[in-house]
């Protein structure tokens, strides 16, 4: 049995490296740019195009999305245990040492606070506040991959790692119904029904249960992942991670569609690969991107030794 697991964490965590880095190419397009610019689609990191954006990166880099993801596990393994003043140290770390602009204004408050080492997630409460409204963002959906990987208390984890940087109801909402359908992929191996999905998106932000039944009967383009208005917005990556578990027939399918219809195209796809990768296994995630990776060792290095990690808080608690 563990090693269908391991095949599902591998699949989670390397998947969503792949999405990150190929999803990057169509990012803070529309879908019609998208096909403009990749009129044969986009399944290579050599595609993507070198504009005043992507030229950041190089092809087949992660961005902060996966990296943020990768000093969390790689944290918690250090530690032994969640510890969310030792995260939040090596994140106000990496912040200082990062010169990207990759960076969005409520990470760039929170990381810079005095305060935040020592109480990352009331100083989190306090800048959010102090900045008045915030878009329910999506950077921090990504969390409860971890969360659902962790068998023992897999919802009080994803509440702590969303809350070290976003405090907002959709953001938490969202972030516990990937993280619900990530539990279920992983340690179950089928998909979360919509109905419990629904109940449990009752529980946090109302609002959101509108947008889990848009992607469950809804097409691609109902999604509008490209609305430069709503592109972020964490209710749109949800959709954009769970609309192919119903529709798509594979991983590479999951892939496509996702690149391809644009918008925060590296946060959907990296999302919607998680979530592929669970259910299909590693082995079914495309070689060549892998191969791909600009820091491919380093990241199947990581996912090696949170496989066993988690294998074995799992024995532990059994």
């Amino acid at each position: 049995m563990n090693d269908i697991y391991r095949q599902r964490l591998a699949g989670g965590l390397i998947g969503y490296a792949v999405g990150d880095a190929l999803g990057l190419g169509t990012e803070f397009m529309t879908a019609k740019e998208a096909e403009m610019r990749y009129p044969e689609g986009l399944t290579d990191y050599s595609q993507i195009i070198r504009d005043a954006h992507r030229g950041q990166w190089r092809r087949g880099d992660i961005t902060n999305d996966t990296r943020i993801l990768l000093h969390i596990t790689e944290e918690i393994m250090k530690q032994g245990h969640i510890d969310l003043q030792a995260i939040a140290r090596r994140l106000v770390d990496w912040y200082d040492d990062d010169h990207s602009t990759d960076h969005i204004a409520c990470i760039r408050w929170c990381l810079s606070d005095p305060d935040y080492i020592s109480d990352p997630i009331g100083t989190t409460r306090k800048v959010w506040s102090q900045m008045g409204h915030f878009d329910s963002t999506n950077e921090a959906i990504g969390r409860a991959i971890l969360g659902a990987t962790l068998h023992d208390n897999p919802r009080e984890v994803t509440s702590s790692l969303v809350r070290i940087t976003h405090y907002g109801a959709r953001c938490l909402c969202t972030a516990h119904i990937v993280g619900h359908t990530a539990y279920d992929l992983l340690w179950h191996g089928h998909v979360t029904p919509i109905e419990a999905l629904a109940s449990l998106a009752r529980k946090f932000d109302e609002t959101v249960v509108p947008y889990l039944y848009r992607a469950y009967e809804g097409t691609l383009e109902d999604l509008k992942l490209d609305d430069e208005d709503l592109y972020n917005d964490a209710a749109h990556s949800m959709m954009a991670a769970l609309w192919p578990l119903w529709h798509c027939e594979s991983v590479d399918d999951t892939l496509s569609s996702i690149v391809m219809a644009a918008g925060d195209a590296d946060t959907n796809a990296a999302l919607a690969l998680s979530l592929a990768g669970m259910l299909y296994g590693y082995d079914a995630l495309p070689k060549h991107l892998i191969e791909g990776l600009v820091e491919r060792e380093y990241i199947e290095d990581v996912t090696g030794r949170w496989s066993d990690f988690v294998l074995a808080n799992l024995d532990r608690h059994s």
